[in-house]
C-alpha cells in the first residue's frame, strides 16, 4: 500500500530526505535532491513553514495495527462509511512532536477537520537526522504497545494534547494550553487530581528531576504571601487577567519588573521568554515519559543551562 503525505520535515533545505523505516512503514521524499550551490535563505524557510505541501509518500505491506494514540478516532472514507484510525496516524502524530512539522496524510486534506493550516507547529525538532528519527519513533512506538504505560498515560493522550497545542497560534492561548498536560500528566503520574498549580509543578519536577530542584523555591504553596514559582504566577496571569506584563499581588518583585521581550540582541529575558522556555520544558517532558532524555538535544537554545538554573533558582539570569 502507498499513501501520499504532507509537510514530512519541511523547513530544512527543499525537504528532500533519503528513505527511512519505522515498524514496517517505509518513508520516501517527493523532493529532488539539493542541488549543490544553492543557499537556504530565512525567506525559504518561513514560506515551507507555513506551505502545506505533499513532499513525501510512505509504503507499507500487509494488514494495518489499530491506531493505539488514536484509538476511539474514525475517518471519513466514502459517503456514510468511515473507517478506524490505523498505526500509521499514531507514527504520523509523533513524527510531528519529533520534528516540529505537521506531517499528515494529503488524503485527508479535504475531509478531516483537524487537517493543520500550517506546515509547522510550534514544537522544537530534537530528532536531528534520519537515524535519529527513526530510532525515536520505533522507540515511540515500543512505548505505545506497552500496556502498563497505556493504562498510566490513557494510551499517550498527552502526546496527542502536545500536538493539539503546539498548533494554537497565539502565544498566551498556547501557554494555557500545555499547563493541561501537566494537570493530565500530574494526575496519570500520581493518581490524584489537584487543583493546587504549585503542588503540580513542584512534584512534577521533583519526579523528572529528582533531587535536582530547590525546595525553597519550588514550594507547595505562597510563602508571606507571595510566591516564588514564575510558573505559577505566569499562569494566573494569563488565565485572570490576559494582559502582560506580570502584575499579580502576590509575585515576586523581580517578575514584576520582566519586561514583555527583552530588547533585541540583549542576554536579559522577558515575560515572552519565560513562555518559550515554558514551552520547550513541557516538550521535554512529554518526551521523558517516553523514555526520551531530550535536554540536551535543544543545545543551540541552551536548554539544558537555563533549565539547570531554574531548577536552583527558579529564574534562568
Amino acid at each position: 500500500m502507498k499513501q501520499y503525505l504532507c509537510n514530512v520535515l519541511v523547513g530544512s533545505s527543499n525537504s528532500f530526505f533519503q528513505p527511512f523505516s519505522v515498524v514496517g512503514y517505509t518513508f520516501h521524499s517527493l523532493a529532488k535532491p539539493e542541488q549543490s550551490g544553492r543557499v537556504y535563505t530565512s525567506i525559504m524557510a518561513s514560506r515551507d513553514n507555513r506551505k502545506i505541501r505533499r513532499n513525501a509518500y510512505v509504503v507499507w505491506h500487509g494488514k494495518q495495527q489499530d491506531a493505539i494514540i488514536n484509538c476511539n478516532r474514525r475517518y471519513y472514507w466514502a459517503p456514510d462509511k468511515y473507517r478506524k484510525a490505523k498505526l500509521l496516524h499514531d507514527i504520523l502524530m509523533i513524527g510531528s512532536v519529533l520534528t516540529g512539522a505537521n506531517w499528515v496524510l494529503h488524503s485527508r486534506r479535504w475531509e478531516d477537520r483537524d487537517f493543520p493550516v500550517a506546515a509547522a507547529n510550534h514544537l522544537r525538532m530534537v530528532s536531528h537526522d534520519k537515524r535519529q528519527l527513526a530510532e525515536d519513533c520505533s522507540d515511540a512506538i515500543g512505548m505505545l504497545q506497552d500496556q502498563a504505560w497505556c493504562a498510566k498515560f490513557k494510551n499517550g493522550f498527552h502526546i496527542r494534547m502536545l500536538l493539539n497545542s503546539s498548533n494554537v497560534g497565539n502565544s498566551e492561548s498556547r501557554v494555557l494550553a500545555y499547563f493541561v498536560i501537566w494537570e493530565f500528566l500530574y494526575t496519570r503520574i500520581f493518581q490524584k487530581e489537584s487543583n493546587n498549580l504549585h503542588e503540580i509543578v513542584a512534584k512534577l519536577l521533583e519526579h523528572f528531576w529528582p533531587g535536582a530542584i530547590n525546595k525553597t523555591i519550588f514550594l507547595t504553596h505562597k510563602e508571606n504571601g507571595l510566591s516564588k514559582n514564575i510558573l505559577y504566577v505566569l499562569r494566573n496571569q494569563l488565565a485572570h487577567n490576559g494582559q502582560l506584563p506580570i502584575d499579580r499581588p502576590y509575585a515576586e518583585p523581580w517578575m514584576k519588573l520582566l519586561p514583555v521581550s527583552s530588547p533585541y540582541a540583549s542576554l536579559d529575558w522577558g515575560v515572552d521568554e519565560y513562555m518559550r522556555f515554558f514551552e520547550d520544558l513541557t516538550e521535554v517532558i512529554v518526551f521523558k515519559t517516553l523514555g526520551m532524555n531530550t535536554e540536551d538535544r535543544l543545545a543551540v537554545w541552551d536548554f539544558a543551562t537555563h533549565l539547570q538554573l531554574f531548577l536552583s533558582t527558579g529564574r534562568v539570569r
